[in-house]
């Protein structure tokens, strides 16, 4: 497939007084999400920490519109070299003992920090990521429709094969945050990775010997919006090879160890093939029906003319590829 391996060493400069958390916030041509991304940040009731912003490659610098804190730093790619090298863009010039991640397009609980500290702080060297519960809201696609809200949480698990269950079917979008000695031993995100980069790392990070950590409770909320995405639906494709061609592969011995595991992970991606067999399946279906409207319509021109003069509503004349007479 050619897709290098991750680099195995990443460099983290040392600092004389450094916060607890650095917090990797990449962002792309999304100012509005982003302020709002920047203000849950600002508003966490764990204050030492530092925001690191890579925008990566947007039209415009949006610098002006975050708020004016010291603790903010600006790094802007010319342009755009993908979520995950903008992560580790961000990664090397963090200085925090803990190094968190946040989307763009997600913001965090005001308890996030505190209770990610209070639950890594005293845990051994093998503990070297935590993630937490996530609120989910859902957008609908008719305007006026309400927000499906849903919330995911995790543990206590009864066993440490059920942790790795629940932690290989998350992404950092769980408010996942990773010792910054942990990121030292495993390297960076792998940047060839357009998507899936983050279970890629969480697998790498599981064969350095390292153990995930659960945080109690909700501490993210989590956008699931009708803009671009990486886990939007354009991407399956590209995400169905990257798990078939890479992942499956790459990780074969950790798998072979965890067949439940795996068969969980396989069963997600048979899953994105039937999400794209059932878009594909929609869209024939729309465009076979259009064109029996149109088909019928037009061995019929005078009911064509009746239902141009009729007062039908826009939505029905669209569907049945009709002009209005007289409309612009």
């Amino acid at each position: 497939m050619g897709i290098p391996a991750a680099g195995k060493k990443m460099h983290i400069p040392p600092t004389k007084k450094t916060p607890i958390f650095s917090i990797i916030l990449p962002t792309r041509d999304r100012a509005a999400m982003l302020r709002r991304a920047v203000s849950s940040v600002c508003r966490q009731s764990f204050p030492d920490f530092e925001l690191i912003i890579v925008d990566d490659g947007s039209a415009e610098c949006h610098a002006a519109d975050l708020p004016s804190d010291p603790r903010i730093r600006i790094i802007r790619n010319s342009v755009s070299l993908g979520a995950a090298q903008a992560r580790n863009i961000g990664i090397e010039a963090a200085q925090g003992t803990y190094i968190s991640f946040l989307d763009d397009d997600d913001e965090y609980k005001s308890s996030f920090l505190s209770r990610t500290y209070a639950s890594l702080k005293d845990t051994p060297e093998e503990i070297g990521i935590s993630w937490c519960g996530a609120k989910f809201i859902h957008y609908p696609r008719q305007v006026g429709e309400a927000p499906c809200v849903r919330v995911s949480r995790f543990g206590p698990h009864k066993n440490r094969h059920a942790l790795l269950v629940d932690f290989l079917s998350v992404g950092t979008g769980h408010g996942v945050t990773i010792k910054e000695a942990c990121l030292a031993k495993v390297g960076p995100f792998n940047a060839a990775l357009k998507v899936a980069s983050d279970t890629d790392m969480f697998f790498r990070i599981l064969g350095e010997g390292f153990l995930p950590l659960a945080v109690p409770g909700v501490h993210i909320v989590r956008h699931d919006h009708r803009g671009p995405r990486l886990t939007g639906a354009d991407l399956y494709q590209e995400r169905i090879r990257i798990w078939e061609e890479w992942l499956l592969i790459q990780h074969s011995d950790f798998l072979d160890q965890h067949p439940v595991i795996r068969k969980n992970l396989l069963g997600y991606v048979n899953s994105l093939k039937q999400s794209l067999a059932d878009v594909g399946s929609s869209r024939q279906a729309t465009h076979t029906s259009a064109a029996r409207h149109d088909s019928l319509l037009s061995r019929f021109p005078t009911v064509r003319g009746w239902l141009a003069l009729a007062d039908l509503p826009r939505r029905i004349l669209r569907q049945l590829q009709i002009d209005r007479l007289g409309a612009k």
